[in-house]
């Protein structure tokens, strides 16, 4: 199994304040922090359904172990380290030569430099193999579809401030069938 942490988060989110202000017709700045915290929280959301980070940002990906071949999700996806804890306990950082990394095909396939192999790491480690990479648009190059989901999140996190809303006495929970459509098509599922 895979474990991706942000290590160094975005600069900058997929719709900046003034978009979401005129989305959300806010022409005041009273609220502008609070509406900062909601575009963060509409972009992690969206992250997390289709599975890869949608604005540049660094990321470490954490592994048992070497597999035969490393599979991670993304856009714009550059490794720039392979570490692992080797059999002595100490870190050890792999030459780029020792791997190759595939993105032909979306996200990217680590795989040992041909003649090589997965150096051993040490025994019942956990976390013993750890890519460090970037992945994500550039701001302004996320896809509409997506900053649309964002801008109707933001929305929705702005008007409902609970997590559930009572209608005549009944809680109903709040549910947007068209950020769903708007993300969909851009889930990474891998097989």
């Amino acid at each position: 199994m895979i474990r991706i942490d942000v290590v160094t988060p975005p600069a900058q989110e997929p719709i900046d304040l003034a978009e979401a202000k005129l989305h959300l017709r806010v022409i005041n700045s009273d609220e502008d922090t609070l509406i900062e915290s909601m575009i963060a929280a509409a972009r992690e959301y969206v992250e997390r359904i289709v599975g890869y980070a949608l604005v540049t940002q660094g990321l470490r990906a954490t592994l048992d172990g070497f597999p035969c071949v490393i599979e991670l999700r993304g856009v714009g996806l550059t490794v720039t380290a392979v570490k692992y804890t080797g059999a002595d306990g100490a870190e050890q950082t792999l030459a780029p030569s020792s791997y190759t990394v595939d993105t032909s095909g979306g996200g990217a396939r680590i795989t040992p430099a041909y003649g090589m192999q997965w150096p051993a790491t040490r025994t019942g480690e956990r976390a013993s193999v750890r890519i460090e990479f970037t992945s994500g648009y550039a701001p302004n190059a996320v896809p509409k579809s997506l900053s649309a989901a964002i801008k109707l999140i933001v929305g929705d996190l702005f008007a409902n401030r609970e997590a559930v809303v009572t209608a005549q006495g009944v809680m109903v929970s709040i549910e947007n069938p068209t950020v769903d459509a708007l993300i969909f098509p851009h889930r990474i599922i891998l097989p």
